[in-house]
């Protein structure tokens, strides 16, 4: 696997060569103080949350983001969720699946892109494929010492493939390690699993959001206990375990669960005890957020889930899958769970006690301000930026 990442490089080193540049930009550059480009083979869900907050939050800074496929959900006015200075370039071939040929032609439209945009002061790379791609080309035009890659969940820790598939990413994570960039987890527990596959000079930033914005009159939330996940329906959030965890509570008098969202399996829940809202615009999910006891989050993996944060600045106790980027929210706000059994058992304990998951809402909301806050996140990343 090492042997066919390597002979890709070195084929596309030679064959570029060849290729005479012949793109020029149109118009006067505007100076700004510095300019950031972000490259991002699929563009929706958490990476999106991630690029809004951080470009809006770093406005001062002229961005270029360089984006791929986008997912079914991605809303189709996405330029109004920027600032308008933001230039927003289409990145032909990109995709998240593996495909030698497919991944070769990404490769040589992004230097083409990035030969036009010269010289790159500083470029982001976000999720695994623009990582790996994204450090090629850095290497290939010159600038290794001016990029940063954020994995956002990084491949090699995926449920949903092979061992084999795994060690293959894990090679590839290690090759492109060594041609350009430096990796800025967006959790801890993602930092420590890039460590431990030999990348020892990881460090990470923790994902932030701003707070949701709640109305006053959902703080009297009544007798009724709301019990609620967000995110898209997929293997990786495993809504299959949600509903298994809901069918334990069937017949509990006024417990009800709620998925914010849709997706891949979006065909709805069986059990009784549960709704599901489809894909609905932010307000709408603050306003189911906020009408919310509980918080639930049943993913196999993630980097640091925005929707989980989300929750936590609005005082929700968190009860989560213990895996990296989750395990990462809870300290005295919740629990984290590795079985079903677990799940039903703590859940229980929150329902039945209110004193409870007021005392966890409380720590959620302030272990959101001490360690997940928006300050912290742009502090760091404008630091990171003039630095590296």
């Amino acid at each position: 696997m090492m042997v066919f990442a390597a002979s890709f490089f070195l084929q596309f080193d030679m064959s570029m060569r060849t290729i005479q540049s012949r793109e020029r930009t149109g118009g006067d550059k505007v100076e700004c103080e510095l300019t950031i480009v972000h490259v991002v083979e699929s563009f929706g869900g958490g990476v999106f949350s991630f690029l809004c907050h951080l470009i809006n939050g770093l406005s001062d800074y002229r961005h270029v983001v360089i984006y791929g496929t986008q997912r079914k959900e991605f809303p189709s006015n996405f330029e109004t969720f920027f600032p308008r200075n933001v230039q927003f370039i289409p990145w032909e071939y990109a995709q998240r699946e593996v495909s030698p040929l497919q991944d070769f032609r990404a490769l040589v439209r992004l230097v083409q892109i990035l030969r036009k945009l010269q010289p790159v002061q500083k470029m982001h790379l976000h999720s695994s494929k623009a990582g790996f791609l994204g450090r090629m080309a850095a290497r290939l035009l010159g600038f290794s010492n001016r990029v940063l890659y954020t994995p956002h969940g990084a491949a090699f820790l995926r449920e949903d493939i092979s061992g084999r598939k795994k060690q293959f990413y894990i090679l590839l994570e290690r090759f492109a390690d060594r041609l350009a960039g430096n990796v800025i987890c967006c959790s801890e527990s993602e930092c420590r699993a890039f460590k431990e596959i030999g990348i020892q000079d990881a460090r990470f930033v923790n994902n932030s959001c701003p707070p949701l914005q709640v109305h006053a009159s959902h703080q009297d939330k009544g007798k009724q206990i709301l019990i609620v996940s967000s995110g898209r329906m997929t293997y990786q959030k495993d809504p299959g375990l949600f509903q298994s965890i809901a069918e334990h509570f069937v017949g509990w008098k006024d417990v009800r669960f709620l998925w914010i969202g849709g997706g891949e399996h979006g065909a709805g829940f069986d059990a009784e005890n549960i709704s599901q809202t489809g894909w609905i615009g932010p307000a709408e999910v603050a306003e189911y957020m906020a009408s919310a006891d509980i918080y639930v989050s049943t993913s196999r993996w993630e980097g640091l889930p925005i929707s989980v944060l989300e929750a936590m600045s609005i005082g929700l106790p968190l009860l989560l899958s213990d895996c990296v980027g989750n395990c990462d929210c809870v300290k005295g706000n919740g629990f984290l769970f590795q079985s079903l059994e677990e799940a039903t058992t703590q859940l229980e304990a929150m329902i039945l006690n209110e004193g409870l998951r007021k005392e966890q809402g409380k720590a959620s909301k302030a272990l959101f301000e001490e360690r997940f806050s928006m300050r912290n996140l742009l502090d760091s990343y404008r630091k990171l930026y003039k630095n590296g």
